[in-house]
């Protein structure tokens, strides 16, 4: 039977790094980034590994912690500088953020740096050409939704379900085609949806799939009262607050059914390397 393998992943971001708000009309002394510490120590309590796609400007001021992580086998990959999404970028702002990350990579943190997530999942086919110049995977596409991250793959083989490879370079697409499986796959839709309804579902496409991966940022899961900017509309309001208090639990409901489907916890880079020295043992 093929191996079913799990990637678990955050989007380590501060709250006001969210689409819905302006950066600069938010109390940036204000953090809530001590959820990520919640998240990893429920990671080990299940025995999962994760992949943390860190924000450039945060690394020095995490280092610490996330050179904690990395030695106990936690991957650590870029999620870009600023939070500004590529296609806001030209082709030379965008190049710079992206030196910017390689550089406080390499002063402050000791694993090296394979993997990057665009902010927002925004980016179009020219920035993963830029990408792949200087990363060995990428993982800002999706199967549906997001007309930003829906780029041309044909040059790509499809190596299994929302896994693509050109080369040694991997597009590890998040979500899958189908409502239901793009709301179980992490991030808001997870924290906004009744878990009645997303364990179903969940366990329905654990079992007939070998691949899952699942994303999630710290907004989703701290439980802290936010100092919301005045002004925003209702909407905006529903998408930054409703449902954290539960998503830990979700969480948790999520990592015991991948246990019980018998998945295997992984981080992108390690499996990455897997499918390529071992391709006849990774079937699509």
């Amino acid at each position: 039977m093929d191996k079913k393998y799990a990637v678990i992943t955050m989007d380590v971001e501060d709250w006001y790094h969210t689409g819905y708000l302006d950066k600069n009309a938010c109390d940036q002394n204000f953090s809530i980034l001590n959820a990520v510490d919640w998240f990893v120590d429920c990671l080990e309590a299940n025995g999962a590994s994760a992949t943390f796609f860190v924000l450039g400007e945060l690394v020095q001021q995490m280092s610490t912690s996330l050179n904690k992580w990395s030695a106990k086998g936690f991957e650590i990959a870029s999620h870009g500088w600023s939070h500004t999404p590529p296609v806001k970028l030209t082709d030379a702002q965008f190049s710079e953020e992206i030196h910017l990350c390689m550089k406080a990579h390499k002063d402050y943190l000791s694993a090296p740096l394979e993997g990057y997530r665009a902010p927002l999942f925004k980016i179009n086919r020219p920035h993963l050409d830029q990408v792949m110049n200087h990363f060995v995977y990428d993982s800002s596409s999706t199967a549906r939704g997001r007309s930003e991250s829906q780029f041309d793959l044909s040059d790509f083989t499809q190596k299994r379900a929302q896994i693509f490879q050109r080369k040694d370079f991997f597009e590890f697409q998040v979500g899958a085609p189908g409502l239901s499986s793009y709301f179980i796959n992490g991030g808001g839709g997870t924290r906004l949806l009744p878990w009645m309804m997303t364990e179903m579902m969940l366990r329905k496409f654990l079992r007939q799939r070998n691949f899952y991966s699942f994303y999630v940022h710290p907004l989703d899961i701290s439980t802290q009262t936010l100092p919301l900017p005045e002004g925003l509309s209702k909407l905006a309001r529903v998408r930054m607050l409703k449902g954290r208090r539960k998503m830990m639990t979700k969480f948790e409901g999520i990592l015991h059914a991948l246990i019980a489907e018998g998945y295997e916890f992984i981080t992108f880079s390690e499996l990455r390397r897997k499918m390529i020295l071992e391709p006849g043992k990774i079937a699509i």
